[in-house]
């Protein structure tokens, strides 16, 4: 991901004889779409939520979310990923309407 930010700001285009990155022409945002979850680590071994809900992280591929996006402020770059919390999963049935 970080190559993807970093050749996102090179100036290796020619626009007009102007040396120009993706960035000089507005291409600043970046997002990680998918690869980040840690697949079959939620509950049963199934998913890639926990049990309330939330995204688990692959920290070996992705040690620091937080690291990722300093790394893409630091270059002028917006940075997200797509991660979207899930309803939690309920331990018991409710109860039948009468």
């Amino acid at each position: 991901m970080q190559s993807v930010m970093d050749a996102t700001i090179q100036r290796t285009l020619s626009v007009n004889g102007v040396p120009t990155s993706l960035a000089d022409l507005g291409y600043t945002d970046v997002g990680l779409d998918d690869a980040w979850q840690r697949f079959n680590s939620g509950p049963g071994g199934v998913g890639y939520h926990d049990r309330d809900g939330r995204p688990i992280v692959n920290l070996t591929r992705f040690p620091s979310l937080k690291g990722l996006a300093a790394y893409a402020h630091a270059r002028n770059l917006t940075a997200g990923c797509k991660c979207r919390r899930k309803p939690p999963l309920r331990t018991k049935n409710p109860a039948p309407k009468k």
